[in-house]
């Protein structure tokens, strides 16, 4: 039953053991009855009855370990269940070596037996539920956290600042906080026991502890603790002028030595100072300050120079320069032991980790700049528990190219959290990180900081426009001319950093004009009606219009005008084809020349490039098949339009 009753167990799984009470003489009784009415079969039966009536006993040992092995009840509420079904089992074997050793078995015995066994769990039920009562009043303590559990509210309170903070957190259960209630937390110490304390005894020496609730929980906060004495706590909830009140519960320090440390556990840095706070406290009697003597890793005692007194009861301890953990040490951390001046020492302990490596910097950012030329601005946040002035390092390198090795740049300024970094590159995404390391040269670089990465931007309006060329095409449906235009698209470097659509103007003769915007593609496709159409393709991005543009002029008189003498294609390797020609004599005003080649027997699609005027050859590096048949054609452009081309589809012989 106390398994089951006791609060801190709360489970009611193990009142399925009763069954194995009520049914364990059942067996006994059948086998009686069948002996009483046949001897022959009667030692048969007493022994079946006696194997069943064994299986329910262990059944019922059993089965509250299994619950407990899976977690379904505790251990503490397992030992109860088992040491009540000794209690259980023995008095049965009791009952029937008193009132069933004779042979004259009656089924009033069996009334008698159950009637019995009703009135023992009576018993129970009265005992635990006084003990229940009991526990309700109770406090349990644990070193530096003290828990109070009541049928309306829990509440668990520690240790917070330099020992003189004590927080207690309140959970109110079945009780809904409006926004007009207020919670207050009233303390008071005080000599007399709980049971002879009240309210109306303690007014005089009564102290309130606001409470600042949120949802269903509450924090209250008690100032200046004093762990030696007893208080008397309880809870009072109420609107202007009606208050609903707790009973009194009692705190009293725990009854077993305990240390309580602060900080508890702390990170610094090699040769910086450190103070510990200790208030050690023993089951016989407090000990005091002065009678307390500190051990490092209980391996060296501390001076008592480095010891000052901050209360009665508090003592301190300050480590002057502390040394780093070096490599390979058996320890990454360093034990603080509060002892008594008899060596007498709590198996608790203050820990603190000595940094040689600092931490990496954080919140890394890195952009480039939009209005200079070639900058990379990084920022940083210094890391946390540094100490000491510190030293930094960056590294960066393109994000889409790993096979490129980092490049450094050491901050000339330790006390700055940023740096501008020169870049010949405008249009890649840097990959950025940072460490650090003190400034002195002493410990180890920090491990690299996450990393940031630049975004690419628009740094400036494209440099030039595309080249482009035209196909030229019949369309006897509509019995007309098309014209396609075709241009490579813009390398980062020309475009500063990307081109988000392209402009296509339209000249023709009586000033007649329009634009085309293409926003993807390298293609636009149009009629051709006017004798002369010039064309000009413009570059455009987030920050302008592109300012150098190359123009096109297609005019139906200038496509006879015969330029080009000869053509020869020679092929060197698989991988390169040279092209020269000869022009007719005379020939001036040509602007630039432009190449044709394609792959007859595939279709593939015609290649082009633009060659300087002043060459008679030109390389043309591409992958070519001997067997395959190629076609390379040479157009003369003019500035009035583009010329007659001459073309070839074979490779010439020769040296």
């Amino acid at each position: 039953m106390l398994g089951c009753a006791l609060e801190y167990y709360g489970v009611y799984w193990p009142l399925f053991v009763l069954i194995f009470y009520f049914i364990c003489p059942i067996p006994h009784f059948i086998a009686k009855r069948v002996g009483d009415d046949s001897d022959a079969a009667s030692s048969a039966c007493r022994e079946l009855a006696y194997f069943f009536t064994t299986g329910i006993v262990v059944s019922a040992f059993g089965f509250p370990i299994i619950l407990a092995r899976v977690e379904a009840i505790k251990w503490g509420a397992c030992g109860l269940v088992l040491a009540g079904n000794a209690v259980i089992f023995l008095t049965i074997l009791g009952f029937f070596l008193v009132f069933g050793r004779g042979d004259d078995f009656s089924w009033e015995q069996c009334f008698i037996f159950y009637l019995f066994i009703i009135l023992l769990f009576t018993v129970q039920l009265l005992i635990a539920g006084q003990l229940y009562k009991t526990n309700k009043m109770c406090w349990r303590i644990i070193p530096t956290t003290f828990v109070l559990m009541d049928w309306s509210w829990n509440m668990e309170c520690w240790i917070r600042g330099k020992l003189d903070l004590l927080v207690c957190n309140l959970q109110l259960l079945g009780l809904d906080l409006r926004a007009d209630l207020k919670v207050n937390l009233l303390y008071s110490g005080s000599e007399l026991s709980l049971g002879a304390a009240s309210t109306s005894s303690l007014q005089g020496t009564v102290r309130v502890a606001p409470c600042d609730c949120r949802d269903q929980s509450c924090e209250c906060l008690v100032a200046s603790p004093s762990l030696n004495h007893t208080y008397l706590l309880w809870l009072e909830v109420g609107t202007g002028t009606r208050a609903l009140g707790s009973p009194l519960l009692a705190l009293q320090p725990a009854d077993i030595a305990q240390v309580l440390y602060f900080p508890a556990r702390t990170l610094t840095s090699a040769g910086s100072n450190i103070s510990f706070l200790c208030l050690y406290q023993s089951s016989s009697k407090p000990v005091q300050a002065r009678e307390v003597v500190w051990w490092l890793n209980l391996a060296e005692e501390i001076p008592a120079s480095q010891y000052s007194l901050l209360s009665p009861r508090v003592s301190q301890v300050t480590l002057f320069n502390v040394r780093a953990t070096q490599p390979g040490a058996p320890f990454f951390s360093n034990a603080l032991y509060c002892c008594h001046q008899s060596r007498e020492c709590h198996r608790g302990y203050a820990e603190f980790y000595v940094i040689v490596k600092p931490l990496p910097p954080s919140e890394v950012g890195a952009e480039l700049s939009r209005n200079s030329w070639g900058l990379l601005n990084v920022s940083w946040t210094k890391p946390v528990f540094a100490s000491r002035d510190l030293t930094f390092q960056i590294r960066w390198g393109s994000a889409s190219r790993e096979d490129i090795p980092w490049q450094l740049y050491e901050v000339p300024d330790p006390a700055g959290s940023w740096a501008v970094i020169k870049v010949e590159q405008l249009c890649v995404e840097y990959v950025v990180q940072v460490r650090c390391r003190e400034l002195d040269g002493s410990g180890y670089w920090s491990d690299w900081s996450r990393a940031a990465q630049t975004l690419v931007q628009d740094i400036r309006a494209p440099l030039q426009g595309p080249e482009f060329w035209r196909i030229v095409s019949e369309d006897p449906a509509k019995k007309q001319r098309n014209v396609t235009l075709l241009w490579k698209p813009l390398m980062e470097n020309d475009s500063l950093c990307s081109v988000s659509r392209y402009i296509i103007k339209h000249q023709t003769p009586g000033n007649i004009s329009w634009e085309d915007l293409v926003d993807h593609g390298t293609s636009w496709t149009f009629p051709w009606i006017e004798p002369t159409h010039t064309i000009t393709i413009l570059a455009m991005n987030s920050v302008g219009i592109s300012a150098v543009n190359s123009n096109l002029t297609l005019s139906q008189q200038m496509s006879t005008v015969d330029a080009v003498q000869s053509l020869s294609a020679y092929l060197l390797n698989s991988t390169c084809v040279v092209v020269v020609w000869t022009l007719c004599p005379h020939i001036s005003g040509i602007k630039s020349f432009v190449i044709e080649w394609k792959n007859l027997n595939k279709g593939e699609q015609m290649k082009w490039l633009r060659v300087p005027p002043n060459l008679r050859k030109y390389f043309i590096y591409d992958h070519f098949i001997l067997i395959e048949k190629y076609q390379f054609s040479l157009y003369p452009v003019f500035a009035g339009g583009v010329g007659k081309a001459r073309a070839t589809d074979q490779f010439a012989k020769g040296d």
